[in-house]
């Protein structure tokens, strides 16, 4: 069941989210993309650095796990608190992001039709 909900993250991230990327973005998409990048990266080390590095203030605690590799005891209510709260964030920035690309998306829309008007017109005079 977990490698169900890691499939249907990770195609969620390959596709819908850069195709979002792209179509809001359409005049700098390598920039989008490199932040894409940017962003998966910096996120990524931060919860490497959580899952490690934050100790375990009771040891009998149900959030702290015993590591197989180095046999310490980490913390784990940090990393899914930080997973949740950033779940949440990423919702809340995606509907920001949706309504500041629809309060630009008229202007855009009549230019993209006066452009489709004149090459339909010089392709009626030909």
């Amino acid at each position: 069941l977990i490698y169900c909900f890691q499939g249907m993250g990770r195609s969620t991230f390959e596709g819908a989210l850069r195709a979002v990327f792209a179509d809001y973005f359409p005049n700098e998409k390598e920039g989008s993309y490199a932040n894409i990048i940017l962003q998966n990266g910096a996120f990524t080390s931060l919860g490497f650095l959580l899952s490690f590095y934050v100790p375990c203030g009771n040891p009998d605690s149900t959030y702290c796990v015993e590591f197989s590799k180095d046999g310490g005891r980490h913390n784990m209510l940090v990393l899914e608190l930080a997973v949740i709260v950033m779940a949440v964030l990423s919702v809340l920035g995606f509907l920001r992001a949706q309504s500041l690309h629809r309060q630009q998306r008229p202007n855009e829309q009549d230019d993209i039709s006066d452009e489709r008007q004149g090459f339909l017109e010089n392709q009626y005079e030909e």
